[in-house]
């Protein structure tokens, strides 16, 4: 497994595929399927445009894991205009998707810890939200250290969900 840099278009593009397969399939009991279905899994060049525009270029950092020379998940971890709930000194780990696929197969763990290592030496902890029915996400995330700090809600749609928000102390 290579970790690397979240720049090619055709590595975006294959994250974009693996972030849509990864919400099919984790949020399939949580969100409404129509909610899903409009994921797309065969992003033309305007939506690869798009998530370029969205990355991080200095405050923050994007990470691919390829595997067998196909983009099997992404990470995102920020440290500059970050969610509500992320405290000073504080990164927030906003994305990380494997596709479903290579669950359980150690690519989210290694996502994980790359992105962790490369923020910066002046944050001391990062913070995390993830849908409380993510039974699966919450499993991963407590079984790498971090802990829940309290419930807060998010809209996606027209709904409302309750959210966990975790953290954990970066260890240097």
């Amino acid at each position: 497994m290579e970790i690397r840099p979240l720049v090619a278009r055709t590595d975006v593009r294959q994250a974009i595929r693996a972030h849509a397969l990864a919400w099919r399939s984790g949020y399939d009991h949580i969100l409404p399927a129509d909610r899903l279905e409009r994921l797309t899994v065969d992003p033309d060049p305007d939506d690869v445009d798009e998530w370029i525009a969205r990355l991080p270029d200095r405050d923050g950092v994007t990470l691919a894991a390829s595997v067998d020379g196909g983009v099997r998940g992404y990470v995102l971890v920020r440290w500059a205009e970050t969610k509500y709930f992320v405290r000073g000194g504080e990164a927030e780990l906003k994305e990380l998707y494997v596709h479903p696929e290579w669950w359980g197969k150690g690519v989210g763990t290694a996502l994980l810890e790359n992105g962790l290592s490369r923020v910066p030496a002046d944050r001391t902890g990062v913070a995390l939200s993830v849908l409380t029915a993510n039974d699966r996400a919450r499993r991963f995330y407590e079984k790498h250290g971090f802990g829940i700090d309290h419930t807060g809600a998010v809209t996606i749609g027209n709904a409302t969900y309750r959210t966990m928000i975790y953290r954990r102390p970066l260890d240097r």
